[in-house]
């Protein structure tokens, strides 16, 4: 067992799994026009959809997006060559005033290959057809080929197949969500479990509690594991199987320990003490290089910040995963690194840098903070939602809009669970 005290970056695990980034379709951004209708552009700022058929849009999601009729104020969806794939003959789907507090899937986007919308005032799951799934029940996720789903009340939902047939009885467990991999976290009065979209039960081999909800907190499946926490406060990491990999005691007052929260794994890793650790907490390099600090326990597009001096006044950094200082610690702020490029700050302004630590670029904008630099996507981010720069800090000119959206993968599942439907 690996015997070293757990130093992590605190937070709530979102039931993604691990963050290990993709590239799929095409980078675009929406801009915003004064007029009805709207508008797409790539990252050489052509404009790839121009419509005044539609009053508003979504983001992308899986290659379509969903449009509103002005006229009517239906939902359809359009592909990335603008036109209307799925008529716009659907309703809005539920707003937060019918469920509060329960995690579900974002409306009008499309996940695993079906999106929630409404027909006829009860809200369904479409496929990429615009053919209706789960009528009658109220869809909350779904991973493509079983859904969570209620009927008459909210807090007893149950396991269904795509063509809704039962698998896990309404009301087993007051609440359920997927947690990855093909496994569904599930609550009920006296713990959480974990359940497989059969309905079996997962529990650890050293477990001797008979029943099914053994657990405090359940994080996420990523890369074959999961951590969970025991009702005693110790933590364990299990295998799909059941089997125990590592073990943990409880927390005992060290603020950098899990401390009642879950770990996050943003692409596969994550930060004990000076070690790198995969999912199964095995460690696979020394963190952070000697005579360094962590300024992160969490690896973002692959990298995590370190610093030199003090918190007060710190020179920072970027490690790989592999434990190597890739970006010496020069800077007095840096963003995380997103598609392979970062945001940097020195004496002499703004920079962006590859994960090389190789300078790309300097921003030649003056007052730009922290707070107005997006994420990059293409060798393109936008700067306060108006002003797009490429790698070299160079602007690049964009169609007269009043505001442009951060550029993104169209072909990405870009949808997200929110704490409200």
């Amino acid at each position: 067992m690996l015997a070293i005290t757990l130093a992590v970056c605190l937070s709530g695990c979102s039931g993604s799994g691990s963050g290990k980034g993709k590239q799929n379709g095409i980078p675009l951004a929406q801009i915003q026009k004064s007029q009805y209708g709207i508008a797409f552009v790539d990252v050489k700022g052509k404009i790839i959809i121009d419509s005044k058929e539609f009053g508003s849009a979504e983001q992308f999601s899986e290659g379509l997006c969903a449009v509103y009729d002005k006229d009517r104020e239906k939902v359809g969806f359009i592909n990335t060559n603008g036109k209307l794939v799925i008529p716009c003959e659907f309703e809005h789907p539920a707003y937060s005033s019918r469920v509060v507090g329960l995690k579900a899937r974002c409306r009008e986007m499309f996940h695993c290959g079906y999106a929630r919308v409404a027909s006829s005032g009860d809200d369904v799951l479409i496929d990429r057809k615009g053919k209706t799934y789960l009528e009658g029940l109220f869809p909350i996720d779904w991973d493509g080929t079983v859904a969570i789903v209620c009927k008459d009340d909210i807090h007893e939902p149950g396991l269904v197949t795509m063509k809704g047939k039962e698998i896990v009885p309404y009301g087993t467990y007051y609440a359920m969500e997927f947690m990855g991999e093909g496994m569904i976290r599930v609550f009920g009065e006296q713990g959480v479990g974990i359940i497989d979209t059969k309905g079996k039960v997962l529990v650890d081999k050293e477990t001797e509690e008979a029943s099914d909800l053994p657990y405090l907190k359940v994080g996420d499946f990523v890369d074959g594991y999961v951590t969970v926490m025991l009702q005693s406060g110790d933590w364990r990491v299990m295998d799909k199987t059941g089997k125990v990999v590592q073990n943990f005691p409880k927390y005992v007052g060290n603020t950098r320990t899990f401390d009642g929260q879950l770990p996050i794994f943003e692409d596969g890793y994550l930060i004990y003490e000076n070690m790198i650790c995969n999912s199964a907490f095995e460690p696979i390099a020394e963190y952070p290089p000697k005579g360094l600090k962590a300024n992160s326990y969490a690896f973002v597009d692959g990298m995590a910040s370190v610093y030199e001096g003090t918190l007060n006044d710190p020179k920072l950094g970027f490690v790989n995963t592999k434990g190597e200082l890739a970006v010496p610690c020069l800077y007095s702020k840096t963003k995380p690194f997103s598609d392979g490029l970062a945001f940097v700050k020195d004496s002499e302004g703004w920079h962006i840098i590859d994960k090389k630590g190789n300078v790309c670029g300097t921003l030649q904008m003056e007052g730009v903070s922290e707070y107005m630099l997006g994420n990059f996507c293409a060798e393109r981010a936008v700067i306060g939602d108006k002003t797009v720069v490429d790698k070299s800090g160079a602007i690049v000119e964009m169609p007269e809009t009043e505001g442009i959206s951060d550029f993104y993968y169209s072909g990405n599942d870009n949808s997200r669970t929110t704490e409200e439907l």
